[in-house]
């Protein structure tokens, strides 16, 4: 039913799209209440399932995750390395780290969910949950979730029991080539060492602009994710294609990295100052944006019949029309500069000069001020709607995040996000931001926006 919803083809109207995400989430809290009316009866297996764990599971992980989306939040190994024992205890947290799963937490129960063997597989999904795989002989069973009741964690029998288990649960790493896993355990030290602290420093108050100080953090950060992780992706990509285990890792801890720094600044924005900041906001787009870019663009990626340089090329051709067609359009704005110009000295000339003068004055021009206002407008008008086109051509390319990842920041504009940097991997994607009444938009701000980058200095940017 969930795949009928998500399959449904919607037209790019916001309307439209927000009733039927509200559609979607009726049914989905409609079957909160129908898993508390039905009977469950399933036999426990290995891991002793109630009833009771299978609601919990079906409502506050499964159900959540479809609600929330890229919202949906759990806790993994370097998260619980924050918490105190007497919230997670120490030797889940240890377990965390090697088995790299991560927690749901509930009033009753900690969910512990294995990483998945494919990166485009639902980790959360209630199947899976439910599932416990075997070998050939059927002797060994083999675990992607666990349940914990927190109550009676800490008795020795029961730590024993869960010991036991979780040495059931996959893991991804045993296969793993050790370039792949150095990389992915050093990306996550440089998160807890470098990025976190950066984006979690209290803001300064030194006179300047709140905006304006956001702004400074917001390009100290991206640069620094850039240089110390994102920058080294493809040659990390090369070592992992090599391997289809390699490349699920590869996908799977880089899926985590994108979304746990958005998650990071997703609670810097909740700060009182930074709660309106827009540059904050759509800093968090464009990471929310290149999660959903590097799952669209795993096919051209994984596919090597195409030379690297094609497969750049091909990433970089929506910005690469869109800069051709905005030349095009500034080229077309200065022959009507230079008309316009024409006509006011003309007319100027007309009304200074005297009688004898006029009869000389120079012919009138071919068009009327009015005649050049209104060919600006069009000119205006149609850069706008070749970029709404270009969005909707180019879909596995770019992302209009209010539409297809249900995120709006300011009702009055719409993003589009476009792949930048080496094979999409080494930038944060561009963002082009547009007025939602084209009688407000400019033209001459998509340059500015195109040309963005925080390695260049002097520039406005955000």
């Amino acid at each position: 039913m969930l795949d009928h919803f998500d399959s449904i083809e919607l037209y790019d109207a916001k309307n439209e799209h927000h009733l039927a995400k509200k559609i979607r989430q009726a049914f989905l809290y409609d079957l909160s209440h129908w898993i508390d009316n039905i009977e469950i009866s399933l036999a426990p297996g290995l891991r002793n399932l109630t009833p009771d764990m299978i609601r919990a599971y079906f409502k506050s992980v499964f159900l959540k995750h479809q609600i929330q989306g890229w919202e949906f939040r759990s806790w993994d190994g370097q998260d619980m390395q924050e918490l105190s024992s007497e919230r997670f205890p120490v030797f889940l947290q240890q377990e965390a780290v090697v088995r790299r799963y991560v927690v749901v937490e509930t009033p009753k129960y900690w969910f512990l969910i294995g990483p998945t063997r494919l990166a485009n597989q639902n980790p959360f999904s209630f199947r899976r949950f439910l599932f416990e795989d075997s070998d050939v002989s059927g002797q060994y069973i083999y675990l992607t979730h666990f349940v914990v009741e927190r109550e009676e964690v800490n008795l020795p029998a029961n730590k024993a029991n869960i010991l036991m288990q979780l040495s059931r649960m996959y893991t991804l790493e045993r296969s793993v080539n050790e370039a792949v896993k150095i990389f992915i355990n050093s990306s996550k030290d440089l998160l807890i060492r470098y990025i976190y602290p950066l984006i979690r420093k209290p803001l300064a108050t030194d006179g300047r602009p709140i905006e304006a100080i956001i702004e400074e953090r917001m390009q100290n950060f991206e640069k620094q994710f850039s240089i110390l992780i994102l920058n080294k992706l493809p040659r990390i990509f090369d070592i992992a294609l090599k391997d289809i285990n390699d490349l699920e890792f590869f996908y799977y801890h880089l899926d985590w990295l994108i979304a746990n720094v958005t998650n990071c600044l997703r609670d810097f924005c909740l700060q009182p100052l930074a709660s309106f900041s827009l540059v904050a906001k759509r800093t968090t787009l464009r990471l929310v944006s290149m999660r959903m870019l590097t799952h669209r663009i795993r096919n051209y990626l994984n596919d090597v019949t195409i030379e690297a340089e094609q497969k750049q090329k091909l990433f970089m051709a929506p910005m690469q029309y869109l800069d051709k067609q905005l030349t095009e359009v500034e080229e077309e704005q200065s022959t009507i500069d230079i008309l316009t110009e024409e006509v006011l000295y003309y007319q100027k000339q007309v009304e200074t000069s005297g009688f004898l003068r006029r009869l000389i004055t120079p012919k009138a021009p071919k068009y009327s001020l009015e005649e050049l206002t209104q060919y600006r407008h069009q000119l205006n008008e149609n850069f706008f709607m070749s970029i709404i086109r270009l969005a909707k051509d180019q879909k596995q390319l770019i992302v209009y995040p209010e539409f297809e990842c249900n995120i709006i920041i300011d009702e009055n504009f719409r993003h589009y996000a476009f792949i930048d940097g080496e094979l999409g991997l080494t930038r944060l994607p561009k963002l082009l931001c547009l007025p939602e009444k084209r009688d407000s938009f400019d033209f001459q701000t998509v340059r500015q926006q195109i040309n963005a980058d925080v390695f260049r200095t002097n520039q406005e940017w955000g």
